[in-house]
């Protein structure tokens, strides 16, 4: 079989839900052939020195993305350019305060393009409890953070822990006005295609990070969403519904004494009818 082309088709999508967002592609030889992929947003936003950041990005970001001119032909490009519009906006606004922002979009059930600036954190989660990463944390005390907050004439001063002039324990935020330009809201873009054993998407704020790593996390959400049955691991649409929950509660339990956030999404269920209730085989 030869190599299969795919675009993204420049007709809008027509639905009848005025909420429902979407991409067509067109694929193969034949023109009239096209592929309708859902697009679902998810963002964790964990703001720091007030709430004005964090829910300035909860209920702006996915329009700020909708509005560039690269969406939806380059997902990536548009993400990673509304982060930096959406800081520059919150800044004018006057308040002093910030937030990180890991914000993921999923094309259908084949793609996932994620965004991170801060130490908030993405990962997807396989089936034999494996973990691929999908953005990494950004922290005063990594090389090259500190060399480029160096080269911009800023310092990162221990303080029980790192941080940039001795104040801010990330390196990468929506806001922060009073430390730019060392504290940038360029995130890093990975853009990821979701194999056959991918089965969850986790995004947390770092009061689950800060106490377990990623294997312990992905243990926790398949020990919280999945059963055996006839020997085989399937996903109980019943218990995956306090996954998000249940990893919280066991951050808690591991002596978090930090507020979080957590999102954890069923890979599998996207245009999947049995996913919709009970114990399905994904």
């Amino acid at each position: 079989m030869g190599a299969v082309q795919v675009e993204v088709s420049p007709v809008p999508l027509k639905s009848q839900n005025k909420n429902e967002a979407g991409v067509e592609v067109t694929f193969g030889q034949r023109k009239n052939r096209r592929l309708k992929m859902p697009l679902t947003w998810i963002g964790i936003y964990d703001g720091h020195g007030g709430d004005k950041a964090s829910q300035f990005c909860s209920d702006w970001m996915s329009s700020y993305v909708k509005n560039e001119e690269s969406y939806p032909f380059d997902l990536g490009y548009a993400m990673k350019n509304a982060f930096t519009s959406i800081d520059e906006d919150f800044v004018a606004t006057g308040h002093p305060d910030g937030s990180t922002a890991c914000a993921t979009t999923l094309v259908g059930g084949r793609r996932i393009v994620c965004s991170n600036a801060g130490d908030s954190r993405a990962i997807v989660v396989r089936r034999d409890g494996t973990v691929v990463r999908l953005s990494r944390d950004h922290k005063p005390g990594m090389p090259d953070e500190t060399r480029r907050i160096s080269e911009l004439g800023g310092r990162v001063i221990y303080w029980g822990r790192w941080r940039v002039e001795g104040l801010l324990a990330v390196s990468r935020s929506v806001g922060d006005a009073s430390l730019k330009p060392y504290v940038t809201a360029e995130p890093e873009v990975c853009e990821y295609d979701i194999g056959k054993d991918d089965w969850f998407l986790v995004l947390s704020s770092d009061g689950v990070w800060d106490v377990m790593d990623n294997e312990e996390a992905a243990h926790v959400v398949i020990a919280s969403s999945c059963v055996m049955e006839e020997g085989r691991l399937k996903i109980d649409t019943n218990r995956f519904k306090w996954a998000a929950r249940n990893l919280c509660d066991h951050a808690k339990s591991c002596g978090s004494t930090d507020n979080f956030s957590c999102v954890v999404v069923d890979l599998k269920s996207c245009g999947n009818p049995q996913a919709k209730s009970g114990i399905y085989s994904p």
